[in-house]
């Protein structure tokens, strides 16, 4: 089986990080991994069994795929799953996980999982992209929750 993961250690609440996570349409904002992210169920209750469609950006074309979310427990853990339309018989699982460390911070964990035949050279080359996708996201993640809110630059400015 294929599968990469990352982990990145964010400086913010597990409730602020899983805000972040859990709002699926803004992560355009502040992951340039994503052109768009739209909920296609409209009926759905649950965001368990709900299908969203993403439009990935890779290198320099628009990769659109339609997820399922297999779980979604808040605030630890999402699960995603897509099915390729010209590869049916090819799942690929992304799961995302949090955790509370001991300094109070949040552990982010995402690892992506192909299940079905991978012996063809294609999904070989797509290890090592899929998992800069997975480290470029995480970061993004981090820089978003990390970053100052309005600071002057003169509260910087030390006088002698």
């Amino acid at each position: 089986m294929l599968s990469c993961s990352a982990e990145v250690e964010i400086y913010a609440s597990l409730d602020e990080v899983w805000s972040k996570l859990a709002n699926f349409e803004l992560y355009p904002n502040w992951s340039l991994c994503f052109a768009s992210v739209t909920n296609v169920s409209s009926s759905s209750v649950s965001f368990v069994d709900s299908k969203l469609r993403f439009d990935f950006i890779r290198l320099k074309e628009r990769i659109r795929r339609v997820a399922t979310i297999e779980e979604f427990s808040a605030p630890h853990c999402i699960v995603y799953s897509f099915t390729r339309p010209y590869a049916f018989w090819l799942k690929e699982i992304w799961h995302i996980s949090l955790q509370t460390t001991e300094s109070e911070n949040t552990l982010v964990s995402m690892e992506v999982r192909y299940s079905g035949w991978t012996h063809v050279t294609t999904y070989q080359f797509e290890g090592p992209l899929i998992q800069s996708f997975c480290e470029a996201h995480l970061e993004a993640l981090k820089e978003e929750l990390e970053k100052l809110g309005d600071v002057e630059d003169d509260d910087f400015f030390i006088e002698e």
